[in-house]
């Protein structure tokens, strides 16, 4: 029998992002110790959570910086607070190869950050639903408004229709004006389907509601 043979690996440090410095206040009114006893009782013989309350309660656990790979890690973004960054493996990541300011999010955790697969786009979409299409200089090519009002004109400005997945497929029908097929699946259960291009933008090609409780995960099996 062969013995496993330890590897040691040696790890260098090309990069360092700090996050900015944030002011955690203590609340006031903390309920005692008997009261809290009696809410957890409460909770647990009221109604059960939903499937986008507990998808709710597992993003705000997660990180607020988002970090997508590119063609198996020849190209990198990384996207902070309101800085987005393109590296590449030719200078092992160690130089910017571009960088742009993008808005705060007000719901960091529940940003999506992905590459197309030839690289041509690397999108972000904002915890509010709103997608926003980069190349690899960083320049915003173009924004995929939310399909959100509210009573009086207002915008949607929370995260009811946070994305939960991108994912590119090959243009169906050859077309030259077009790049790519975007499908866009919302944690409120609606798909729509995006035709792309670097210099056409983009187009809504369908629409639908996969499920009225809501989406958590998708997963695309190409035929």
């Amino acid at each position: 029998m062969e013995e496993n043979k330890s590897i040691l690996h040696e790890l260098y440090v090309y990069s360092e992002w700090k996050p900015e410095p944030e002011y955690l206040q203590k609340p006031d009114n903390i309920l005692p110790e008997n009261i809290s006893a009696l809410w957890r009782w409460l909770k647990f013989f009221g109604p059960k959570k939903s499937l986008i309350d507990s998808i709710t309660a597992f993003k705000e656990r997660q990180q607020k910086w988002h970090i997508a790979l590119g063609d198996e890690g020849k190209v990198i973004a990384v996207l902070t607070d309101n800085i987005l960054e393109i590296r590449t493996k030719r200078s092992e990541y160690a130089t910017i190869a571009a960088r742009t300011t993008v808005n705060r999010d007000a719901y960091p955790q529940w940003r999506k950050l992905v590459w197309s697969p030839d690289c041509s786009f690397v999108v972000l979409a904002y915890g509010n639903g709103v997608i926003s299409f980069f190349d690899l200089t960083a320049s915003n090519l173009f924004n995929i408004p939310i399909d959100c009002s509210r009573p009086g004109g207002l915008e949607c400005t929370d995260n009811t229709h946070a994305v939960a997945d991108i994912i590119f497929m090959p243009l169906r029908v050859k077309n030259n004006k077009w790049n790519w097929e975007v499908l866009v699946v919302t944690y409120d259960g609606k798909l729509r389907g995006y035709l792309v291009s670097q210099t056409e933008g983009f187009k809504l090609q369908h629409e639908r509601r996969l499920h009225a409780g809501g989406v958590a995960a998708v997963a695309y099996c190409q035929p």
